[in-house]
């Protein structure tokens, strides 16, 4: 049976590299836990009123779109070269970056979801010294928006992991020698060592 192409077969392997590393360092800069909404400022009628200009689902999308494109850059490049330890830490980063957002979503309990709002200034009223500034709430996601993209993301992890299976392989450890360590050993030794401790 023929070999199924992707869409980074014709793409160079240097090529490739680049955009790796590129997708790896923006990676590297996301944490879930610490993403929150971005607001800016804009004038509307002459005042300066706040805007959501990223809520923290549109991050988490970006962050997991990256993860499934750096993995699919992973695979071209190891079907184009093989393994290298460069390879290897990009393969680290990618699988602990889905860990992570997994993760956060696994903690992340419905029940105590709420409206996600920022008290900021929206306006003002009268003029002269007797103008007041206007607070408000701002709405960067409700609780429900925030269930639809937590169960949306969920169901797009499932559908990585098999990808992230694949790069996982490709750094499997090696035992002395040199010698690559596959599952069916590792399980076989890992097997070797619960006997060996239920004995004692």
């Amino acid at each position: 049976m023929a070999k199924k192409k992707t869409l980074y077969d014709e793409i160079e392997v240097e090529q490739l590299k680049i955009q790796l590393k590129s997708t790896i360092e923006y990676l590297k800069q996301i944490s879930p836990y610490e993403l929150t909404d971005r607001i800016g400022e804009k004038y509307v009628n002459g005042n300066l009123l706040p805007y959501i200009i990223s809520t923290v689902e549109d991050q988490m999308r970006t962050a997991l779109s990256s993860v499934k494109t750096s993995a699919g850059y992973i695979i071209a490049i190891y079907n184009k070269e093989g393994i290298s330890e460069e390879l290897k830490n990009d393969i680290e980063i990618t699988v602990q970056k889905l860990d992570e957002i997994r993760e956060y979503y696994q903690k992340l309990r419905l029940t105590s979801i709420e409206d996600r709002k920022h008290w900021l200034l929206v306006g003002y009223r009268g003029r002269g010294a007797k103008r007041l500034e206007v607070y408000d709430w701002v709405i960067a996601a409700t609780a429900e928006k925030q269930v639809e993209y937590r169960n949306r993301f969920i169901d797009e992890i499932l559908k990585i992991v098999p990808q992230i299976n694949i790069i996982k392989s490709y750094s499997d450890v090696t035992g002395r020698g040199g010698v690559k360590i596959t599952e069916a050993m590792k399980r076989f030794i890992n097997r070797r060592h619960e006997l060996v401790d239920s004995d004692d």
